[in-house]
């Protein structure tokens, strides 16, 4: 099970459920938000029962944030590169627009899981963030790699943060 995928109307799994739930209670509006994964190993590349063709095996992340100036995408991947990071530079990901290592969200908004909220970030999205963004590292790096490009970007959203973007 993915728990990622699961934050739909159908609630699946407990786990998702009691994110949710704890969501609710709280009920805030969250500056911004995370959620860092990792790219699989698939046999052809088959996602979701969706043939996509090849999965990127460098980073990229999703950035979903209607307000172009908050935008923290273009500078983690310009520090992840400073470091040696390879960024992927697929014209499409997931069948999503790539935009130099960046998904872009509303206006890249493309895919039908995406669109039904059913994704995590997507959800947050929706109901608790203005900005949320998901980070993506290859399973087939060395575990010190895909630390170092998850906390790039995390390090760089608390810091556009602290300026306050």
């Amino acid at each position: 099970m993915n728990l990622n995928r699961d934050f739909g109307d159908d609630i699946i799994s407990g786990e998702a459920g009691i994110i949710k739930d704890s969501l609710k209670k709280d009920a805030k509006q969250y500056i911004f938000g995370i959620d860092m994964h990792e790219i699989p190993e698939v046999e052809g590349d088959l996602v979701d029962g969706k043939y996509y063709g090849s999965l990127p095996k460098s980073f990229f992340m999703w950035e979903n944030c209607k307000d172009k100036g908050l935008r923290i995408g273009k500078k983690a991947l310009e520090t992840l590169k400073g470091k040696g990071i390879p960024v992927c530079s697929y014209k499409e990901i997931l069948g999503e627009p790539n935009n130099n290592g960046v998904i872009w969200y509303p206006e890249g908004l493309k895919n039908e899981m995406y669109l039904a909220s059913a994704t995590f970030d997507a959800y947050l999205s929706k109901h608790y963030c203005k900005h949320v963004v998901t980070s993506e590292t290859p399973v087939i790096w060395m575990l010190d790699t895909r630390i170092e490009a998850h906390l790039t970007v995390l390090r760089t959203a608390l810091e556009e943060k602290k300026k306050g973007k």
